[in-house]
């Protein structure tokens, strides 16, 4: 009888190689960012790694992220690590360092902007914009409004003076009761641009002038200007006034002859408008007298 052949079952012993805890020091991230909308973090120094054998396929990843993507100081940001190669189960890292950094905030730019090139007086700064342009550098998927005003260096009348053209983001309407968003907040408004533009002046109207229409000859052609007449168009507080000179078309007398009644600007704001367009009349020039006082006949 064949002996039967006991078939044992032998237990087998594992055995696992214990992984090396690295240590790591000196990891800096870069102290501020701009923001750019993410909360990744740019390591400054990868810092020293210690217990790491040269001959062994290991790579480290380092890996640095803010505690919020938005503009602030001192925000918390965290370090940490990924092992990978072929080595890379023979080591443990799981340090974690924290340490805190800035992001500040996101300048943009205008492009496209124009002023009109000339506005008539309006005892204002206020300068016309003729394109708005567009906003740029706001990043994908956000939504930054923005406003643009536009100002003369004075009000008063003068050839290419300065306009600055300034800017204001915000989120969705100024209107009361919209919501604010923080995404304006992300950002910096436009620099200010500076264009060239005119103000040109005002013309002015005027009713109510009185002209003695008839003289006795004198030699000259002026006729006598009884009321200067009310000045239109002079704008809030200016102070102008307006001085009317009347004229005959020549000294001799006559009937039916034409007079022309022209206007001179006074007063502070006088520069900053037009005067009236002349007026035409016409008036008679009579005779004059001649008076004899005495006479004598010689016989």
């Amino acid at each position: 009888i064949l002996p039967c052949l006991l078939c044992m079952m032998l237990p087998m012993a594992w055995s696992q190689t214990p992984t090396t805890t690295l240590t790591i020091s000196g990891v800096e991230v870069f102290t501020t960012k701009v923001y750019d909308a993410t909360r990744v973090a740019e390591i400054a120094d990868s810092g020293v790694v210690t217990g790491l054998n040269p001959a062994h396929d290991v790579q480290i990843q380092y890996v640095a992220r803010y505690a919020s993507a938005n503009v602030g100081t001192n925000i918390p940001v965290t370090i940490y690590f990924i092992l990978s190669g072929a080595d890379a189960d023979l080591y443990d890292l799981d340090t974690v360092i924290s340490t805190v950094a800035d992001i500040t905030a996101k300048q943009l730019y205008m492009s496209g902007v124009q002023v009109q090139s000339s506005k008539i007086y309006d005892a204002t700064t206020h300068a016309y914009i003729s394109n708005v342009g567009v906003l740029q550098g706001v990043l994908n998927g956000e939504n930054v409004n923005y406003k643009c005003g536009a100002y003369y260096q004075d009000a008063n009348v003068g050839t290419a003076k300065t306009v600055e053209v300034r800017y204001r983001i915000y989120d969705y309407s100024d209107t009361p009761g919209d919501t604010v968003r923080l995404a304006s907040l992300n950002y910096v408004a436009p620099v200010y641009d500076y264009f060239n533009a005119d103000i040109t002046a005002k013309s002015l109207g005027i009713t109510n002038v009185n002209v003695d229409t008839t003289k006795v000859y004198d030699q000259t052609t002026a006729a006598n200007v009884l009321y200067n007449g009310d000045l239109s168009g002079v704008i809030g507080t200016d102070i102008v006034m307006s001085t009317a000179t009347a004229n005959y078309d020549t000294n001799a007398v006559g009937t039916n002859k034409p007079i022309t009644v022209e206007f001179t600007l006074g007063g502070p704001a006088m520069n900053n408008y037009i005067a009236p367009n002349p007026i035409a009349l016409t008036g008679s020039i009579t005779p004059k007298d001649i008076t004899i006082d005495s006479f004598q006949i010689t016989p």
